[in-house]
């Protein structure tokens, strides 16, 4: 059977098979595609809830105001330190104040012509002053070997109940070293108020005692010790305080840096007494170590 014919007895068959069975034939559809269900989006996981921060609740602070401008304090005024006095005056004289009685260095040194009021009394200490310290216009009233006990009796003080003096120094106590300082000054006291009565109106000025050589204070059983020196001289400063009379330190100059004369100015002889250029010095210390009233302004 050719294909023409097959295809027609299909066809045949299937018109009756319509007629018979009163059926019309229909194209079924297809089938829909089954819709897939749609799928839900995934819930996300609920992000975890912070802990809630927390929070300092400050103290309640008042609400700050204007700052004050700050006062200045007023700076207060140095306070100036107290200026010690050196000199005063008592009566016509000038007289040593809060300063002490050691006589101070001065600004300018006094000229020669200074001395010509001025006289010295004592030992042969003086007499070594007279000869050789060059100013011979003081007026030098002295005995060897006078000591406070004598000084009143062997030296001829005519001139001072005589004349008219404006400083009188006095120079003793070579003789009297290794005598106790209380005898010394009680003595020494007697000869400064006689002066004082002759010349009421004279600075009164007592030198200190000179010190010696080393060799002096080793030799055996001698006086001449340092310690008896400085014991007169301190002695001698605390009578001239208490009398309002001057203090000249020529033993600082004289001296080395233990207290000894030094061999420069000593005497080769016996180490007490001076040669020419210690008596010099002594009498540069005099020209500027003065009394008068300029220490009253100084």
């Amino acid at each position: 059977m050719t294909d023409l014919k097959r295809g027609a007895a299909v066809s045949l068959l299937i018109c009756y098979l319509i007629t018979v069975c009163g059926c019309t034939l229909r194209r079924t559809p297809p089938e829909p595609e089954p819709t897939p269900a749609p799928t839900a989006a995934p819930t996300p996981s609920p992000e975890p809830t912070p802990s809630p921060a927390v929070t300092f609740t400050p103290d309640p602070t008042a609400t700050p105001g204007p700052t004050p401008e700050p006062t200045e304090e007023p700076t207060p005024e140095p306070t100036a330190e107290p200026v010690m006095s050196k000199a005063r005056r008592s009566g016509a004289l000038i007289v040593p104040d809060e300063y002490g009685p050691v006589i101070p260095l001065r600004y300018e040194p006094a000229p020669d012509s200074f001395f010509d009021s001025a006289c010295m009394i004592g030992n042969s200490m003086v007499q070594g002053f007279q000869l050789w310290a060059g100013l011979h216009n003081v007026t030098c009233l002295s005995e060897t070997g006078a000591t406070v006990y004598s000084a009143l009796k062997k030296i001829d003080l005519r001139p001072v109940r005589n004349n008219r003096y404006s400083n009188i120094y006095l120079m003793l106590g070579l003789n009297e070293v290794g005598i106790g300082p209380e005898e010394f000054t009680e003595n020494y006291a007697k000869i400064i108020d006689y002066i004082r009565a002759c010349q009421p109106e004279a600075n009164i000025i007592a030198v200190s005692v000179t010190p010696v050589v080393r060799w002096v204070t080793q030799q055996p059983y001698t006086s001449y010790t340092l310690e008896n020196i400085n014991e007169l001289n301190a002695a001698l400063r605390e009578l001239c305080a208490g009398k309002e009379c001057w203090y000249l330190d020529i033993a600082s100059e004289l001296s080395d840096e233990e207290g000894y004369l030094l061999e420069l100015y000593a005497y080769r002889g016996d180490g007490k007494h001076m040669e020419a250029n210690g008596y010099e010095l002594w009498a540069d210390i005099m020209r500027t170590h003065y009394v008068d009233e300029g220490l009253l302004s100084e």
